[in-house]
C-alpha cells in the first residue's frame, strides 16, 4: 500500500507477537511510531489507533514541497476528588510544521472516555507506548 506521503507501509518480517499484546491489555487506545519519513497519518485496526509522527528532522530524505512535520500528542487527565490525577479523559493529536507559521494541521480526536462508553485507559498506558519505534530484523 502507498499513502498519499509517498511512503509505503509495512511491518516487521517476523510477527513479535506485540500488538497482540497491546490488545490483550485492554486499555492501550493509541500508539504512535516515528521512522517513516513521509508516513504521518492515524489509523484505528482493533480499536487502536495506530500513527506515524511524519518527518521532522533534515537529516533524512523527504519529499519536494513536503513540509516536515511533528505530531503533537495531548492526553488530558481527569482529576480526582482528592485532586490527583487519575484516568485518561481524551487523547488528541495533530502536526505542527515547520513553516514560517508553524502552522498546526489535521487535528483529531483519536480517543475520548465520552464517546467511547468504554472504562478510560491508564494513563500509563498512554505514555508508555508514545513515540514508541521499534523494528524486529
Amino acid at each position: 500500500m502507498e499513502t498519499y506521503g509517498g511512503d509505503g507501509i509495512s511491518s516487521a518480517s517476523v510477527n513479535s507477537g506485540f500488538f497482540t499484546t497491546l490488545v490483550e491489555a485492554g486499555d492501550v487506545k493509541a500508539v504512535f511510531v516515528g521512522h517513516d519519513h513521509l508516513n504521518d497519518f492515524c489509523g484505528k485496526l482493533m480499536d487502536i489507533q495506530l500513527c506515524y509522527a511524519g518527518g521532522f528532522g533534515y537529516h533524512a530524505y523527504g519529499k519536494a514541497g513536503w513540509s516536515r512535520r511533528a505530531r503533537v500528542v495531548v492526553a488530558s487527565l481527569e482529576k480526582t476528588d482528592k485532586g490527583s490525577w487519575g484516568a485518561v479523559k481524551s487523547i488528541k493529536s495533530w502536526k505542527r510544521l515547520d513553516d514560517q507559521h508553524l502552522t498546526g494541521i489535521d487535528g483529531e480526536v483519536l480517543w475520548s472516555k465520552s464517546s467511547s462508553g468504554k472504562i478510560s485507559c491508564n494513563a500509563w498506558s498512554v505514555l508508555f507506548f508514545m513515540f514508541l519505534n521499534y523494528a524486529i530484523y
